[in-house]
């Protein structure tokens, strides 16, 4: 069912998404599947990210990173927090974003990922560009 959310996310069908990402989260949290249950809040967090639901995508993204925290997951940490971010900056809680990216790029530049790392970077460019710091952006 994880796979069919991001399916349909992927697709901008964010609704079938949610649906399906819910699924995946009672049914782990049923059979005690942590990690799993980390990664659909993930997905949760972000579908409602894409929805504009800012303070309910917040939630989920708490949520995803404290599991992925209890489990040792930096990777799932590093995910979490760059999405958190983002969300932060849609808030217009700057310097909380800026706390969050930064760390996040920093995780996922240690764990060898470059196309997080970079859309991390990106994330904290567009919010100099945001608040019109063109030098640093």
């Amino acid at each position: 069912m994880g796979t069919l959310a991001n399916i349909h996310l992927e697709a901008d069908d964010i609704e079938t998404a949610i649906g399906y990402y819910q699924e995946v989260v009672a049914i782990a949290e049923e059979l005690g599947i942590r990690q799993t249950q980390g990664i659909a809040l993930l997905g949760l967090g972000i579908a409602h990210s894409e929805l504009e639901d800012y303070e309910t995508a917040w939630d989920y993204l708490r949520r995803s990173f404290a599991i992925a925290q209890e489990m040792d997951d930096y990777s799932g940490q590093a995910s979490a927090m760059s999405n958190m971010g983002l969300v932060l900056t849609s808030l217009e809680q700057y310097g909380e974003a800026q706390t969050c990216l930064e760390a996040a790029a920093t995780m996922l530049s240690q764990l060898g990922e470059p196309y997080g790392e970079a859309m991390t970077l990106r994330g904290l460019a567009e919010q100099y560009g945001q608040l019109a710091q063109y030098e640093v952006a």
